[in-house]
């Protein structure tokens, strides 16, 4: 469910944490979210096959997940709530889940 929601507008409301971060989606069809490879030539296709590791996923949850991904680079914040917590990632990161 969390892919559908944030793959669906722009603006992604945490209400849990209260706040709103807006998220860009360029690049993150292309972007494997697990080496962080650039796939240039993805066309059409409805699943995101990486050509650099091989990794597979259908191409809008490898897109939702990016953004996500992306969203925690972007947070300059470490957020607190309960036992969890949310660490913004340096913007000189690569977009990795390896």
């Amino acid at each position: 469910m969390v892919f559908l929601v944030i793959s669906s507008s722009p603006l992604y409301v945490l209400s849990i944490l209260s706040c709103a971060i807006d998220v860009t989606e360029e690049y993150t069809s292309k972007i494997c979210t697990h080496c962080g490879h650039v796939h240039s030539q993805l066309g059409g296709s409805k699943v995101f096959r990486c050509p650099e590791c091989g990794f597979t996923l259908p191409r809008d949850w490898n897109g939702a997940f990016g953004i996500f991904l992306k969203a925690l680079r972007d947070t300059a914040s470490v957020t607190l709530t309960g036992n969890s917590a949310i660490v913004a990632l340096s913007g000189n990161s690569r977009i990795n889940v390896a």
